[in-house]
C-alpha cells in the first residue's frame, strides 16, 4: 500500500475526504487560521454525542469566541479536552472573550494551542481507526461520520 500526502487541507471537509480515501500525510495550517478568526475547535473525539456545541459551530467544527454568548461562559474551551488551555478549566471561553475584546494576543496563543492539540488529536484518532480498518470495519468511515454528526448538531447511531 503506497502513502498518499495532502499537502494543503483548508478546512474540515477537506481532511475527513482525505482520511476516508486513504491519505496517510495531511498538512494544514487550520490551527493557525481559526485562532486568527478567535475560534476553537470543539469537536468532541471521545463522546459520539459529541459537544454541547452543536448548533454553534461552523462548517468546521468550530466555535467563535468572538461572540458575546460566550462573555459569562465559565466553562473551559472544550470540557475533558488536556490541552493547556483547557486543563483544569485554566482558561474559561469568558476569559477567551475578553482576550478577545481587549485585542490582547494572549487569546491567540491559547486558541492556537488549543487547537494544534485537537488537530493532533484528531489525526491520532483517525490513525488509530485507519489501522483497525485494514483489520475489518471500516473505523475510518465511522469517525468521520461521527465528526460530521457533531458539526450538523445531532448524532446517530
Amino acid at each position: 500500500k503506497s502513502n498518499l500526502a495532502i499537502l494543503a487541507a483548508s478546512n474540515l471537509s477537506q481532511i475527513l475526504d482525505a482520511a476516508r480515501n486513504g491519505v496517510t500525510t495531511i498538512g494544514s495550517s487550520l490551527p493557525v487560521t481559526w485562532a486568527r478568526s478567535y475560534k476553537a475547535l470543539n469537536l468532541s473525539l471521545s463522546s459520539p454525542t459529541g459537544s454541547q456545541e452543536g448548533q454553534n459551530m461552523d462548517s468546521d467544527g468550530c466555535i467563535d469566541l468572538s461572540n458575546e454568548m460566550y462573555c459569562c461562559d465559565a466553562s473551559p474551551i472544550l470540557p475533558g479536552c488536556q490541552c493547556l488551555s483547557c486543563t483544569d478549566n485554566r482558561y474559561t471561553k469568558a476569559y477567551v472573550h475578553h482576550l478577545i475584546k481587549a485585542n490582547e494576543m494572549l487569546a491567540q496563543i491559547l486558541l492556537f494551542g488549543h487547537n494544534l492539540h485537537q488537530k493532533l488529536f484528531l489525526f491520532r484518532e483517525m490513525s488509530v481507526a485507519s489501522r483497525a480498518s485494514s483489520e475489518g470495519a471500516n473505523k475510518v468511515e465511522q469517525l468521520c461520520s461521527m465528526i460530521e454528526s457533531q458539526i450538523c448538531g445531532k448524532y446517530t447511531d
